[in-house]
């Protein structure tokens, strides 16, 4: 009876550990080790456009920092994926401005992109007025294998976003078990000790 108890606790803790690892795993386009000060605000404009290059296998959306401009009761933002090779529209959407939070980031999600590594991609974002809508930060400076353009000027910076590829992460497995065993042995340790 022990035994099969034993066993039903080991399968519980790997499928939660299992579960658990399924994540959106962020790629930063930009420099982590910019301090968030330096960020620059680009204010409501009509369209951005930053190219970076995809390190996963598959793409699933970008992570963006946002900012709220104005009244944004009836403002959408689309967003569209661009090959950057063939100029080609992959994928879109669009979102309600209500939707995202000042200051933070916002997920902009879309269909799962297959065989997306190395290639080099280009993200866009419309607002439909200038006056009011969701505005976005970028760090001057533009790094490697990026570009970035405001209202279809080429500006020198880039944009603060994440290419996120939601998939099982055998890191965060591998770290999550090695800390359930840690705890649970140290849980049965305090028991023997205090028996």
């Amino acid at each position: 009876m022990k035994k099969i108890k034993n066993l039903v606790i080991i399968i519980l803790v790997v499928v939660a550990a299992f579960l658990y690892a399924h994540i959106g795993k962020n790629n930063l386009i930009y420099d982590r080790e910019v301090d968030n000060s330096e960020y620059v605000a680009t204010g409501s404009v009509a369209n951005i456009e930053q190219s970076f290059i995809c390190r996963e296998d598959t793409l699933d959306g970008v992570r963006a920092k946002c900012q709220i401009i104005g009244n944004i009761e009836d403002k959408f933002v689309k967003y569209s994926l661009i090959d950057e090779e063939s100029n080609k529209v992959l994928l879109n959407g669009k979102v309600s401005a209500k939707e995202v939070k000042n200051s933070k980031f916002y997920y902009f999600k879309f269909d799962t992109l297959q065989n997306a590594r190395g290639r080099s991609y280009k993200i866009v974002f419309e607002n439909e007025s200038e006056d009011a809508g969701i505005g976005f930060f970028y760090q001057k400076g533009t790094k490697p294998g990026t570009k970035l353009s405001i209202n279809d000027k080429e500006t020198s910076g880039t944009l603060i976003i994440k290419a996120v590829t939601e998939k099982f992460d055998i890191e965060t497995f591998i770290v999550l078990l090695v800390y359930i065993i840690y705890i649970l042995l140290f849980i049965k340790f305090l028991y023997k000790l205090f028996k």
